[in-house]
C-alpha cells in the first residue's frame, strides 16, 4: 500500500495523489458507524464555587515508629540502598516493609496474594507520598511496581471517601 498523507497536511501538498487508491466515503466503516450515532449535547458548565463539598481525608500516612527512628544518615544510606533519588519540600521517608504502611488488612492481603512480599524501591517512596496526598512523579523501569505504587493509596483514599448519591 503506497503512503497517503492526510488531506490537508503539509505533506499533502505536493504529493500526488492516485485516483485508484482512494476508497468511495460510502465504505468507509467508521462512516456507517457514525451515521447511527445520535449527536449528544455537551455538558453544561459547573460553577464549582457555589457547590459545599463536603470535607475529605486526604492524608492517610502515618510514619511507622521504625522508620521515624531512623537517622538523616539512615535515610540518606537507605535511598542509596534502593537506588532512589527523591526532591520536594519535605518528603516522606521511604520504607523497608509493607507493615510499615499500615495499609488495612483486607488490602494488604490482596496484596500478599497477589504474591508481593516486599515493597520494590519505586514502591517504597512512592507509596508513603501517594498515602500522604502529595503529588509525585515516579520514574522507573518498566515491571518495577509503578502501578502498584499508585494503585494502592487510590484504592485506600476511594474507600474512605462518602458515598455520594446523585
Amino acid at each position: 500500500m503506497e503512503y497517503q498523507p492526510a488531506p490537508g497536511s503539509p505533506a499533502a501538498a505536493g504529493h500526488a495523489v492516485n485516483e485508484d487508491s482512494q476508497s468511495d466515503d460510502s465504505d468507509d466503516p467508521l462512516e456507517k458507524f457514525m451515521a447511527g450515532v445520535e449527536a449528544i449535547d455537551p455538558l453544561p458548565p459547573i460553577d464549582h464555587s457555589v457547590i459545599k463539598y463536603p470535607p475529605f481525608t486526604k492524608n492517610f500516612y502515618v510514619e511507622h515508629p521504625d522508620i521515624s527512628q531512623l537517622s538523616t544518615v539512615g535515610v540518606a544510606d537507605l535511598l542509596g540502598k534502593l537506588g532512589l533519588r527523591v526532591s520536594g519540600p519535605s518528603p516522606p521517608r521511604p520504607v523497608c516493609s509493607f507493615a510499615h504502611l499500615g495499609m488495612d488488612e483486607p488490602l494488604m492481603e490482596a496484596i500478599r496474594k497477589a504474591g508481593y512480599t516486599q515493597p520494590t524501591p519505586i514502591q517504597a517512596q512512592a507509596v508513603p507520598v501517594a498515602l500522604s496526598g502529595r503529588d509525585l512523579i515516579g520514574i522507573a523501569k518498566t515491571g518495577s511496581g509503578k502501578t502498584a505504587a499508585f494503585l494502592w493509596p487510590m484504592i485506600v483514599h476511594i474507600m474512605d471517601q462518602v458515598y455520594m448519591s446523585i
